[in-house]
């Protein structure tokens, strides 16, 4: 009597071999970011300063000498 699910298995297996290969491929791509400040909280107005000094977010407004938003200077 033959078996009809072994080949199944084996293919299911052969599968979760070549996927598991994938993780470690972008684990070895993986970047680390550090910094000499402490991010405390995602909010711009916690940590903003050290994204922006950081160049990860740039500010999408300006202010002009009144106080009124403008477009940021480039």
């Amino acid at each position: 009597m033959i078996n009809k699910e072994s080949p199944i298995k084996r293919f299911s297996a052969a599968w979760l071999v070549i996927l598991a290969s994938f993780n470690t491929w972008a684990s070895e791509r993986s970047l680390d970011i550090v910094a000499p400040w402490e991010i405390k909280d995602a909010a711009p107005a916690t940590s903003g300063i050290i994204f922006s000094r950081m160049r990860l977010a740039k500010t999408l407004v300006d202010t002009d000498n009144q106080g009124q938003l403008s477009p940021p200077r480039r």
